[in-house]
């Protein structure tokens, strides 16, 4: 379906553009004037109340707060496993894995927090072969290998200086806001909250204070405070000392070999184990959170059980083999879509990343994933984003679909400028900006939550409502669905290397995912094989 934007005569955007509306991508285009994904359009209009198979969609992402009032009952419940009787009772070789496994996990309660980049793993891992190698020494047969070394040293030395810069900078601006907050304490004695001051209200005493205000107004403006710029020197730290650190042992805790990819019993059943769990109760609101619940959001059927799957960490990129061991655990316990909500530039093993994929393709899965939050176009080889359905080989996939975010605004605003797009190598677009879900924090929600992440969770759900509908659909069949169902918006937008391009340019179908759409699609494919 296509839809010419309309404006009027003086060549402005007819359509509201909706601000504050955090359930804006459950809409629907000729209904609500909104380019949503027209799921509540599907609810009203094509699907009967409590039908549908159940679903498991595995989340592959950090720990979730299965506490969170609305996942209750969203969660899967693996049926042959007795909790914590420390037996593996289904004999899967995982001990108590009732809701899923955690590949960061060790003892009973704890959980990996730092990780390696991957640039510095595979520097690590291949220095000692390659450093201060010439190009013209190295033999053809370890060409590729030199090369990757050579790409993951630059992003690595960049890493670092970033780091450090970043560590100066919060550090300098952390020692000056304490300097301002006690020089205008009699002034502010709310200070922590000085963003509800006018502070060109606020007379400086003397020349000091008047450069100290002009910072103010500076950390006002970037909406800086002082936790802000902690977090900020914290996490510097933090990579300049575990991530970024090519002596880092980052798997002593976890006690496993990452380049043992034949050993797959690491890790432990508390999925919840670390705070480290935002962003994957993020995700797991957008793909099932309850609808019938009269609270918080709707994800897309109550029909979807959730698999815990944690391998990120606080800070570092997730290993491949943890990735791998995930999807195959996905697999081999009945999961019918993994949401893989991530994407990077580089990796360490791309084989191994690949035959998780291929895995799942021989075993009917559909693999979701973000296209990434750099604003690139990943179709370039520079800015690959992995996981790919292009094999290090040149074999191929068909059970990979990869997600750009879209936008609310109905104009040249619909492309999300932060979002990866590419011709060949993403295929759809779904909405991914201003955006409420669920969080593990105190307030329980997230207002205006934006990422890929949230692009690619939206067409995990939406995968699911369709498999939960029609179960006979293969995972080639609803990837195909999806990408040819949604919605194309004829309109010019702004890329970082194009400064008019159509939307529809952007991926591979050229258009938005639609729930409506493929619901009808998928009813029209099940009924013809009758």
């Amino acid at each position: 379906m296509a839809f010419l934007i309309s404006c009027n005569e003086e060549g402005q955007i007819v359509n509201p553009e909706l601000q504050g509306d955090s359930d804006w991508h459950l809409k629907d285009l000729e209904k609500d004037t909104v380019p949503g994904i027209s799921l509540e359009r599907a609810y009203k209009e094509l699907i009967q109340p409590n039908s549908g198979e159940e679903i498991i969609v595995a989340v592959i992402d950090t720990q979730v707060d299965l506490s969170h009032e609305d996942l209750n009952g969203q969660i899967y419940i693996n049926p042959n496993e007795i909790e914590n009787n420390g037996v593996d009772d289904d004999t899967n070789g995982y001990i108590d894995d009732v809701h899923g496994w955690n590949f960061l996990g060790y003892g009973k309660h704890s959980s990996l927090e730092y990780s390696l980049y991957d640039h510095t793993r595979i520097v690590k891992r291949l220095q000692n072969k390659f450093k201060d190698r010439k190009k013209e020494d190295v033999e053809p047969k370890d060409m590729a290998e030199y090369l990757k070394y050579l790409k993951a040293a630059k992003s690595h030395n960049k890493s670092i200086v970033d780091a450090e810069e970043l560590l100066q900078a919060s550090s300098k601006y952390k020692d000056l806001y304490i300097q301002i907050k006690e020089r205008f304490s009699d002034r502010f004695p709310l200070y922590d909250s000085y963003f509800q001051y006018n502070l060109d209200t606020v007379t400086p005493r003397n020349e000091e204070e008047e450069k100290l205000l002009k910072y103010l107004k500076r950390f006002k403006t970037a909406g800086l405070d002082l936790e802000t710029l902690f977090k900020e020197e914290k996490y510097a730290i933090i990579q300049k000392y575990t991530s970024n650190n090519l002596n880092y042992n980052e798997r002593k805790q976890l006690g496993d070999n990452p380049y043992d990819y034949d050993n797959g019993n690491y890790g432990n059943n508390n999925v919840q184990a670390s705070q480290q769990r935002i962003h994957g109760t993020q995700v797991s609101g957008i793909i099932a959170a309850n609808r019938s619940n009269g609270t918080g959001i709707k994800g897309a059927s109550n029909r979807i059980k959730l698999m815990v799957l944690p391998i990120f960490t606080i800070k570092g990129n997730e290993h491949d083999k943890d990735f791998y061991n995930a999807v195959r655990y996905a697999v081999d316990n009945g999961a019918r879509v993994i949401n893989f909500s991530s994407g990077k530039p580089m990796v360490d093993n791309e084989h191994l990343v690949f035959n998780a994929l291929k895995y799942a393709e021989n075993n009917n899965v559909l693999v979701v994933t973000s296209s990434g939050n750099s604003a690139s176009d990943i179709d370039k080889p520079e800015h690959n984003s992995y996981p790919m359905d292009l094999g290090p080989n040149g074999n191929t996939v068909g059970n990979l679909i990869k997600v750009g975010s879209s936008s609310r605004y109905l104009d040249n605003r619909i492309y999300s400028s932060f979002s990866n797009y590419g011709k060949q190598n993403v295929d759809v677009f779904a909405p991914g900006e201003g955006i409420r879900t669920t969080t593990s924090h105190e307030n329980r929600y997230h207002e205006n939550v934006e990422g890929t992440s949230i692009s690619s969770a939206l067409t995990s759900g939406v995968a699911a409502l369709l498999l939960s509908q029609y179960p006979d659909l293969n995972a080639i069949q609803v990837k195909n669905i999806l990408m040819e169902s949604g919605t194309e918006y004829d309109v010019l937008v702004k890329t970082r290397e194009n400064d008019s391009v159509p939307f529809k340019e952007l991926s591979k179908s050229g258009k938005v995912l639609n729930a409506y759409n493929a619901l009808k699609m998928a009813a029209g494919i099940i009924s013809s094989k009758k």
